[in-house]
């Protein structure tokens, strides 16, 4: 059975930019360095099963989650985690989707990073809001559920992909893609804390992604990049307003830069929130993982690419 051909990233994104700075030449037949296949989809393929989902919203006592999105601006401070609080780090069961709401994908994994894991592990706090924002969800479209595509970071892994997309460094004021990784508890980095995930609508074994692919770093990734564009692009806007607006209902923030990225317990959610930070960096153990099917490679990626060579 022949091998797949690795998809190739999209310019801009973060498997392009990590795939160049790996020494991947996009002009030559080479497969990228990096890569997570087929694991979106756009939503503009499912425009009137979108369409109707937002009619349903407008029309529902939950209009206001069509309302602009808030909170946007990066905070003024960013707390120091003085008092890290000892809260369960959980995995996402893949088994458990159904029950959940829940699919997790691991992106970093799909692409071939060698410091990532089949498994997507998240705080408790931060498991138990997806659930419910997923339970909200389900009562506009019972088809429809949240993808996780990232949770919990290893120290590693954060310093190769800031190291990878920041080969100089990130130049103060600019707006951040991948934050630089922290090993003092107090300035614990948003990802290795736990606190952060990735997540995206799912709709028929897709991750969905609106206006911008997962892991594209550029304006069009900027959670408020539609909020003042043409009627054209209608559709994608309420569909960032309603995404945003729904997580922010069970306690999650945005950031200004990845409309996919929000947070719960760190130090930006802190700042953004006049909350004190929960999560310094969270330490996992192998054993975590025992019990728990990991994720399966998706089509056209790295890690399909891998596991075809392996066998």
């Amino acid at each position: 059975m022949p091998v797949q051909e690795v998809k190739r990233p999209a310019p801009g994104t973060l498997d392009w930019s990590s795939s160049v700075a790996a020494g991947w030449d996009p002009k030559s037949s080479e497969e990228p360095t990096y890569s997570f296949g087929y694991l979106t989809r756009d939503s503009n393929e499912f425009v009137q099963r979108f369409k109707k989902l937002i009619d349903t919203v407008s029309r529902s006592n939950h209009s206001y989650l069509l309302d602009p999105i808030k909170n946007l601006e990066e905070p003024k401070n960013f707390p120091e985690v003085l008092n890290p609080i000892e809260e369960n780090l959980v995995v996402i069961d893949p088994k458990a989707s159904k029950e959940t709401g829940l699919v997790p994908l691991c992106a970093l994994w799909q692409s071939g990073w060698e410091a990532a894991q089949p498994y997507i592990i998240v705080r408790q706090s931060v498991l138990d809001r997806l659930i419910l924002a997923a339970e909200q969800l389900r009562t506009f479209d019972s088809e429809m559920y949240l993808c996780i595509t990232d949770g919990w970071r290893s120290i590693e892994q954060q310093r190769d992909l800031y190291n990878a997309f920041y080969p100089d460094g990130h130049i103060q004021g600019e707006l951040l893609y991948v934050s630089k990784p922290q090993i003092e508890d107090r300035l614990a980095a948003p990802h290795p804390s736990g606190g952060a995930v990735d997540v995206l609508i799912g709709y028929q074994g897709n991750a969905i992604s609106i206006g911008s692919d997962l892991d594209y770093m550029d304006e069009q990734a900027n959670s408020g990049f539609f909020e003042t564009q043409t009627h054209a692009h209608l559709l994608e806007q309420n569909l960032r307003r309603f995404f945003s607006n729904l997580l922010a209902k069970f306690g999650f923030v945005p950031i200004d830069s990845e409309w996919w990225h929000v947070e719960f317990g760190t130090r930006r959610w802190a700042g953004k929130t006049g909350n004190e930070p929960l999560y310094g960096n969270a330490i996992v153990e192998e054993s975590m993982y025992d019990g728990y099917e990991p994720v399966k490679a998706v089509a056209g990626s790295k890690r399909m690419k891998i596991e075809a060579l392996e066998n």
